[in-house]
């Protein structure tokens, strides 16, 4: 009797643990969609925006996969630098697919759409975007603040841009008089972000060991917000890519890419 009792009870238990994942897989569904050019020409790395927690960027063949909630309507947003933005709006449901077609911006001159392509190629070639798909799939856990969002946001300072971003935040030193000398940006725990600017890193050798702001390179003073092209933040040195670990082996890490 005990036996069975004791098998009743794993079983329970069991099911208790497994019931909130399976019931969280079951409440989710696949979107997944093409965006296009007006002359049908697939557009990659385009920003595929549902909001904070649900988010994915186009591949080289301009295809995407965005999971949302299956019990919830919601509002796409559809970004990439040179098209007018776009929307669409998915109702409740199981899965579904869209095909999404981007207008080309007319006013933009020349000289812009061909700067813009060189940032998006210099990115590609930089393995921006690869990363970036790599954390859709699963395979690293990070943020992704990619040129759409910067040209959104406006930001008067590039430690803007890391505010309110999971596993880092922005201190404010208290005597500071000089506006780009007065932010650092720190992991959990306080300790010093290693920050990689164009894939160079900025952290200083004595400072290793170091925690505090007073150990964090002071990126305002360093890069002007006008030059940074994307960012990627890794809430841990764990799970960033080998070529970017951690000054202190468990800190965040910032990775700034310049036009």
């Amino acid at each position: 009797m005990n036996r069975h009792w004791s098998i009743y009870a794993i079983a329970l238990f069991a099911a208790a643990v497994l019931a909130p994942d399976l019931a969280a897989s079951q409440d989710m569904r696949s979107v997944k969609g093409t965006v296009s050019d007006s002359s049908g020409r697939p557009v990659p790395y385009v920003n595929i925006d549902g909001g904070p927690r649900y988010r994915s960027v186009t591949n080289a063949s301009g295809e995407f996969t965005l999971k949302l909630p299956a019990k919830e309507a919601m509002e796409v947003a559809v970004r990439r630098i040179g098209f007018l933005p776009a929307k669409f709006k998915v109702e409740p449901g199981g899965d579904t697919t869209v095909a999404i077609q981007l207008q080309q911006l007319g006013v933009m001159l020349n000289a812009q759409v061909v700067r813009a392509q060189q940032q998006m190629r210099s990115l590609e070639f930089r393995g921006f975007y690869e990363r970036m798909l790599q954390r859709e799939q699963g395979a690293l856990v990070g943020e992704f603040v990619t040129p759409e969002e910067i040209e959104m946001r406006n930001p008067q300072r590039v430690t803007q841009l890391f505010e309110q971003r999971s596993g880092i935040h922005v201190r404010r030193e208290g005597r500071c008089q000089v506006i780009v000398q007065c932010f650092r940006v720190l992991g959990t725990g306080g300790c010093a972000a290693t920050v990689y600017l164009d894939g160079q890193r900025l952290n200083r050798l004595q400072d290793a060991a170091a925690t505090g702001s007073s150990a964090a390179p002071p990126i305002d003073e360093l890069i002007t917000v006008s030059s940074v092209a994307a960012i990627e933040i890794y809430p841990r040195g764990s799970s960033a890519p080998p070529k970017y670990q951690s000054f202190a082996g468990t800190c965040a890490v910032v990775v700034i890419w310049t036009r």
